[in-house]
């Protein structure tokens, strides 16, 4: 709760389920993903360290601003995805995220660069949208590769992944391992994410299994196919 005093004093005399349930209010959640959006919007520059900020424009006075400009890469040679954030979110729900560079107060509009190493930069991106809308469903239909705004129960997702072929299902368990990775080294405080995170492992892990079975068994059929003339018919006399 430090991390988050520290970023939005005006939550000091609040626990950490009640910051989390503020930010999930419509109204507040709707002028976060406004700012968000506005920001994506302008394909923002990378400042080039640290200590160096950038200020998009905002024409809307709804939409609350970004602070951060989160540059996710590997540590080695990958490439960096840039993820505009807001630095009482990231405090909010990743409890090993490293501290904000930016001191508060800083002025409205400026977006400082935060760089994070993470095993698989680019899967941070899933992690962003479910942190700011908290949807169970839009975190299962983008990790299984499902199509969003569709409620679902357990049986028609299974269903649904019955029809993918193995190289789809591979990389759909894939994904889930690597916003598992993402999820773990930023230490993602979220019981509902976790649940949901092992459902999909579930979900993948029995449709490959079926997936595999279903090629061997068209795979034998094809080479046990039996004999093309009609077979007589042996009635006892």
């Amino acid at each position: 709760m430090d991390d988050v005093v520290a970023v939005a004093p005006e939550f000091e005399d609040m626990d950490l389920q009640t910051v989390l349930e503020e930010l999930s209010s419509r109204e507040t959640r709707s002028r976060l993903i406004q700012g968000l959006q506005l920001t994506d919007a302008q394909r923002l520059s990378i400042p080039s360290s640290p200590d160096s900020t950038t200020t998009p424009s905002f024409e809307s006075t709804e939409a609350i601003p970004p602070t951060h400009l989160l540059v996710a890469h590997d540590g080695l040679n990958g490439p960096s995805f840039a993820y505009p954030c807001h630095a009482v979110v990231l405090a909010s729900h990743f409890a090993l995220l490293p501290p904000s560079p930016a001191p508060y107060p800083q002025p409205a509009g400026t977006i400082h660069r935060m760089d994070v190493v993470l095993p698989y930069p680019a899967a941070f991106d899933l992690l962003r949208e479910y942190a700011y809308t908290h949807s169970s469903e839009a975190l299962i239909s983008r990790l299984l590769g499902l199509a969003p705004g569709v409620p679902r129960t357990s049986e028609a997702v299974f269903e649904e992944l019955q029809d993918m072929e193995v190289p789809e299902l591979e990389v759909r368990a894939r994904m889930v391992q690597e916003v598992y990775a993402d999820a773990t080294a930023l230490g993602l405080v979220d019981k509902q994410f976790w649940e949901q995170i092992q459902m999909a492992s579930c979900f993948v892990a029995a449709a490959l299994n079926h997936a595999v079975w279903r090629d061997q068994m068209e795979e034998l059929g094809e080479r046990f196919q039996p004999p093309s003339e009609s077979i007589p018919v042996i009635t006892p006399s």
